[in-house]
């Protein structure tokens, strides 16, 4: 019995496999249009939201009021409002109350218990008789605590410091004193079939994770190719797929970075690159694009209606965003040259940034598959990190991070070969590797730490001692100097002459270099105490438990799937055995430290008021770079997964990443 089912399991495989996960995934995707896409048709349209990432919390006690204004509406059904009680009990009462701004005519009162509040989530505040006018008026709501016990507490929730995401058409007050945020809060109306369009995005992502589907089990299970093969076209194909989950300027920083591209094409057109005071000159239509850092249902609609619109008015514009990365200018080239090929044709403004955002995922994919197929082992290792969620995050957006971390993979791959390979390193060799120092060093200068593999290629490799000499010097030349012209300013304020950095507003005590040295036991205090901390959270963001601007959950299983599926990637076959020394595991393990201590010291010095006990600012993805060189830490002979097995992997990460934009296309329909 056995072996019919072992012959027929040879004969049929690639069949079962393509029906089994076909079968899998049109229940799944059907389940999804019928419980979460027909669900929004009918749901509500909203009308304001002002949900955002960073968000503050306002604690109320008795007797204060909170008041939120909002205007430019005829017609709607209700709002919502984020907050949450603690230590409250049923005689701890809060009164909601919406009424005419210009009147103070009540419109409707809700009273509730702090029992009823005890979740942090948006409360809704649905009416009796809805909204209908027949001009536009501005409304008010006020939040006020009736009765509260000693120790009773609740929070309302405010958008906090965002420079993306404001709104102008009301204010908020505590006291009848107007605060510079406003309340989270949305204003909501239901129309029938309203969002429709949310079909045609899940007619293309099914039809897209389908043929995904064929694609593997064709190339992957029939004919057996090489994963660089299968590399370009599933990638490629995932970085469009989560550029439509994942709309502009949705991405960590990607409105800094767009601008940045923008000044380099700029610069390439022969146009004026800056206004005054540093802000980026672009078309009107450019410079007005309506999109804000959190993606809601609407900015579906925006795109969708505003996709084919051509250009209407090239007037140069100063663009709002004046926080421009202008000294990395190869890591956004690749953005840059898709949004002047944009402008030569005349596209529209949701063509040009799509366009950029393709090149960057392009030039990531090509440096990438180059660095696969240029290592000598831990090929899977760098498809593994490139399918998870977060580096596709990264390269279907303006990020600049795409391009350190491809810059980065391919030098590794390129240190690996040289050091590991049968080939000689000639002088092709140490050049790339010095144009790469040169690249990665001034993009992160963490990053240049890398390149200190370059001490342990063999002499052998080399045609005399001293070449192998005047090659490593070199290499370290090219990271020192690239990082002295380019960086200079920014390693000069990390060390600082005390621990104060001044802003353009005030002075802000912060770390520094000098004030590690003369307190290295109190340092080394907050690195542990970060580390034990924060570690968990670095490991899971790393992966992408947390995608957007910090805002965009993704379920743990998913995140604990792709960091099994990583680990797994590092003991596949390596082929001819490689001697990896114990002095080869040492300097790996080096440089690994020496990166994490630099990440978190950036951090440190820029981002920590003076006094922190944990170190602030610093995300999972600052790590992505350098995990190929656990490589080498990992090294060993007994545990190996033969290749055969890496076609799996490949329709494995496939079938996480459509559990995971499946789950965030929900997520963001639902706002």
């Amino acid at each position: 019995m056995k072996e019919k089912i072992d012959t027929f399991w040879k004969k049929k495989e690639n069949i079962v496999i393509l029906i089994g996960v076909t079968v899998f995934l049109v229940v799944f995707m059907n389940y999804f249009y019928f419980h979460i896409i027909k669900s929004y048709e009918n749901g509500p349209v909203r009308l304001v939201n002002t949900l955002i990432s960073n968000a503050a919390e306002n604690e109320l006690k008795e007797g204060d009021i909170l008041t939120q204004t909002f205007s430019g509406i005829k017609e709607f059904d209700g709002f919502h409002i984020k907050m949450f009680s603690a230590n409250g009990t049923k005689q701890d009462k809060i009164e909601v109350k919406l009424f005419e701004q210009d009147t103070n005519k009540e419109i409707q009162t809700w009273t509730y218990d702090f029992t009823q509040l005890v979740e942090s989530k948006m409360y809704d505040f649905g009416l009796q008789d809805n909204i209908q006018e027949k001009e536009e008026k501005s409304y008010c709501i006020s939040v006020t605590v009736l009765q509260e016990k000693e120790n009773s507490e609740l929070h309302v929730f405010s958008t906090g410091v965002n420079a993306y995401q404001t709104y102008e058409q009301g204010e908020m007050a505590i006291n009848g004193e107007v605060q510079t945020q406003d309340t989270i809060f949305d204003v909501y109306q239901y129309k029938n079939g309203i969002y429709g369009f949310l079909q045609n995005i899940y007619i293309v992502l099914f039809v897209l994770c389908i043929a995904i589907t064929i694609f593997i089990v064709y190339f992957g299970f029939y004919r057996k190719e090489k994963i660089e093969k299968i590399f370009v076209p599933v990638v490629i194909v995932w970085g469009i797929i989560y550029m439509i989950i994942l709309p502009p300027f949705s991405s960590p920083d990607e409105p800094i970075h767009f601008g940045t591209a923008y000044k380099i094409s700029n610069e390439m057109l022969g146009k004026k690159a800056l206004g005054e005071n540093n802000v980026v000159v672009m078309r009107k239509d450019d410079a007005e694009v309506a999109y804000g850092t959190i993606p809601t249902v609407k900015t579906y609609e925006y795109t969708l209606q505003s996709f084919f619109d051509g250009v209407q008015d090239t007037t140069p514009t100063e663009w709002m965003h004046s926080n421009l990365n202008s000294k990395n200018i190869i890591t956004h080239l690749p953005g840059a040259i898709g949004i002047s090929i944009a402008r030569v044709f005349g596209l529209g403004s949701i063509p040009l940034i799509y366009l950029g955002r393709i090149m960057n995922l392009l030039f990531y994919v090509i440096l990438v598959c180059l660095a696969i197929k240029i290592a000598p082992f831990g090929k899977m290792v760098f498809f593994a990190l490139s399918m998870t969620p977060m580096m596709l995050e990264l390269i279907s957006s303006y990020s600049y991070d795409a391009i350190v971390n491809a810059l980065a993979f391919l030098s590794i791959a390129l240190l690996l070969r040289a050091i590991y390979g049968e080939e000689k390193v000639g002088i092709k060799e140490i050049a790339i590797l010095v144009v790469l120092a040169a690249l990665l060093g001034p993009a992160k200068v963490v990053y240049s730490l890398i390149f200190g593999l370059c001490i342990l290629i063999p002499k052998e490799k080399f045609s005399n001692r001293w070449i192998q000499y005047g090659s490593i010097a070199l290499i370290f030349a090219a990271v020192i100097f690239s990082n002295v012209y380019v960086n200079l300013g920014t390693v000069t304020q990390m060390s600082g002459t005390d621990s104060a950095v001044a802003t353009t507003q005030n002075v802000v005590e912060q770390y520094s270099m000098k004030w590690c040295i003369q307190n290295p036991i109190q340092a080394c205090k907050i690195y542990w105490n970060t580390t034990r901390v924060l570690g968990m959270q670095y490991f899971r963001t790393m992966f992408g438990s947390l995608l957007g601007w910090l805002e965009l959950p993704v379920a743990s299983i998913a995140i604990y799937g792709f960091a099994l599926l990583t680990g797994a990637s590092f003991f596949f076959e390596k082929g001819k055995e490689k001697k990896v020394s114990i002095w080869h595991r040492v300097v790996t393990l080096a440089i690994l430290f020496g990166v994490y201590v630099l990440v978190l010291f950036s951090m440190m010095s820029g981002c920590t008021p003076f006094g922190t006990d944990v170190i602030l600012g610093v995300q999972g993805r600052y790590f992505l770079a350098v995990i190929p060189l656990f490589l080498l830490v990992l090294y060993n002979k007994k545990i190996q997964i033969k290749h055969l097995y890496e076609k799996y992997f490949v329709l494995f990460f496939h079938i996480g990443n459509i559990y995971v934009i499946f789950n965030l296309f929900a997520t963001i329909a639902a706002r």
